[in-house]
């Protein structure tokens, strides 16, 4: 994988970026009533926001894309059920059954976390049934390795699953670890210095803040028409009675 390769994976996710405002607030003008209506930002802070949101969500999904053909350039084996099934990870690598979710970091609240590792677990029981001579693991990888707020946390529930035989194994990773695990050392060099330039001030992540800056600044410029539109519906429905 080389930059040109990187930007077309980025790009693909992003380019889209204003259609999606607009479909999310012009087109579902009803249902975004009673977030607009009661809330105490401005109406471009609302806007932002919302492209924000889509921004992180784009993000994750663009990382996702880079990892996962990281992984099928070494040999690994992508399940053709991972789209269709909406899993981050499902691939065979070394007769073993990988199943995972991919997150930026690891900083959420109590109920969040719940919800995720409970979605995991489900997913990789269901593989586990439906292949019940493979080993089956499960994988929550987070590319921040700096924070591990839950981790206690997620040991402890995987541990239960594995030792109930839910399932037959779990890895929690954190930065390069996943790469080193599957023999990839080199490709975390490259998602460094190509894919989110982790060396300035790489604690706080700031490189999203400037992707989504960037693309912020292009939605209002290229797509100016849409954005006028966004901000008289969020104006409406914040006076109504």
């Amino acid at each position: 994988m080389n930059k040109n390769r990187i930007k077309e994976i980025f790009d693909k996710h992003f380019q889209s970026i204003g259609v999606s405002l607009k479909r999310k607030i012009i087109d579902k003008e009803e249902s975004t009533f009673d977030i607009f209506y009661h809330s105490p930002l401005s109406d471009n802070d609302l806007i932002s926001g919302s492209i924000f949101n889509t921004c992180n969500i784009r993000y994750g999904d663009f990382l996702e894309e880079i990892i996962n053909e990281f992984l099928s350039e070494n040999g690994v084996i992508i399940s053709p059920e991972k789209k269709k099934g909406n899993y981050d990870l499902l691939f065979e690598y070394n007769n073993t059954l990988y199943v995972g979710e991919i997150k930026i970091r690891d900083n959420h609240d109590s109920t969040k976390k719940k919800g995720q590792i409970r979605n995991l677990i489900d997913k990789v029981s269901f593989q586990k049934q439906k292949n019940p001579n493979k080993k089956v693991i499960a994988i929550i990888y987070f590319i921040d390795h700096f924070d591990k707020k839950n981790k206690n946390f997620y040991e402890d529930e995987l541990r239960k699953c594995v030792k109930s035989n839910t399932f037959d194994g779990a890895k929690i990773f954190y930065g390069d670890e996943i790469f080193v695990e599957f023999n990839l050392q080199n490709k975390w060099e490259i998602i460094k210095k190509d894919v989110i330039n982790f060396n300035k001030q790489a604690k706080e992540l700031n490189y999203i803040k400037q992707i989504i800056i960037n693309y912020l600044n292009k939605v209002v410029e290229d797509e100016k028409e849409d954005y006028d539109q966004v901000l008289k519906i969020v104006k409406k429905l914040k006076s109504r009675d």
